[in-house]
């Protein structure tokens, strides 16, 4: 069933030249684009108006550069690898998943 913003959808995308423009389409690239732009997966959730946070994941499709770029905005410890009063370079300690307790 057609309905008139979908009509609508259609007609604007015709007119910029994007082929294929589906409802679907919008939210999939909606979730995505705020991802990408800061907005943690439960806010994602919530907007999408998902009760399960895996059929969020299934809207999420960052491409390959996009997924880089965001590993590379990761804040690391300057330098790396310090090194130690003696010339020698100390082990760089990683945070433990488990818990301690």
């Amino acid at each position: 069933m057609e309905t008139h913003l979908l009509r609508r959808l259609k007609r604007v995308a015709a007119s910029e030249g994007v082929a294929g423009a589906t409802l679907h389409k919008f939210r999939h690239t909606y979730a995505t684009r705020l991802l990408e732009n800061g907005a943690d997966i439960v806010t994602v959730q919530r907007l999408l108006g998902h009760s399960d946070l895996d059929t969020t994941k299934r809207y999420l499709n960052p491409d390959g550069d996009r997924k880089r770029a965001a590993v590379n905005r990761l804040i690391l410890p300057a330098p790396l690898m310090p090194e130690r009063s003696e010339g020698k370079v100390s082990q760089l300690k990683l945070i433990s998943s488990r818990r301690r307790g």
